[in-house]
């Protein structure tokens, strides 16, 4: 199979929301919008050439409630478009199913049909304590 693969990825920097006085508490915003269009073409097989569009959308929440305590919770947005050509055309890339590593899936896929599926998703939920003791993280 020839393939060709196009990304786009714009830099996003955080939004600071709130930030205290003294600097040391604040809650930021990360997103981030990702594509990638792959475009391939069977050398082996009858058909023609087939299209697979990955979208996804993070919003990445970060808050240092205190000096010592920190919180973060990213959540996502995850589409996959396919040409006609392309639906099950490509085993090497994965189906539509809950990653092990998700946190929580938030609910069924929004969208499953065979060319688009659309699915949302917590991806990281994590409370980190820091000292001169080290680093202590609870979640993902």
């Amino acid at each position: 199979m020839a393939g060709l693969a196009f990304t786009f990825s714009p830099q996003a920097e955080a939004r600071d929301l709130w930030t205290s006085e003294d600097g040391n508490r604040y809650v930021a915003l990360n997103s981030a919008l990702k594509s990638v269009l792959l475009i391939s073409d069977p050398l082996y097989e009858e058909g023609g050439t087939s299209a697979t569009n990955f979208w996804r959308l993070r919003l990445d929440l970060d808050a240092a409630i205190l000096p010592w305590l920190t919180a973060n919770i990213a959540y996502e947005q995850r589409a996959v478009i396919d040409s006609e050509d392309a639906v099950g055309a490509n085993p090497l890339l994965p189906q539509s199913q809950s990653l092990p590593y998700r946190i929580i899936p938030i609910a069924d896929a929004i969208v499953d049909d065979p060319s688009f599926q659309y699915e949302q998703g917590l991806d990281r939920l994590a409370l980190s304590a820091r000292g001169a003791w080290g680093q202590a993280t609870l979640g993902r």
